[in-house]
């Protein structure tokens, strides 16, 4: 990954601000943060930190209602979800 591809990441999740942070309920290693910008869009990082993992879910709106569902979304890549 070279500079520009992280100054780009970093544009891409610019004005997001964390907003939860649970570990995944019986399993420890997976921790999961929420980040909601102004707009209420939305996105979850799943951490798997027996790993070092990362993996993201966005969404609009709606980021009570999909926080509740953390554990049941499918994650991705960082580059195919922004």
């Amino acid at each position: 990954m070279t500079l520009n591809d992280l100054a780009y990441m970093h544009f891409l999740v610019q004005g997001y601000f964390v907003s939860d942070r649970l570990p995944k309920a019986g399993d420890e290693t997976i921790i999961y943060n929420g980040y909601i910008n102004r707009k209420g869009a939305f996105y979850i990082l799943k951490e798997n930190t027996a790993n070092g993992t990362y993996r993201y879910y966005r969404g609009e709106e709606n980021y009570v209602t999909y926080w509740g569902l953390r554990e049941e979304l499918t994650y991705k890549y960082y580059y195919e979800v922004f």
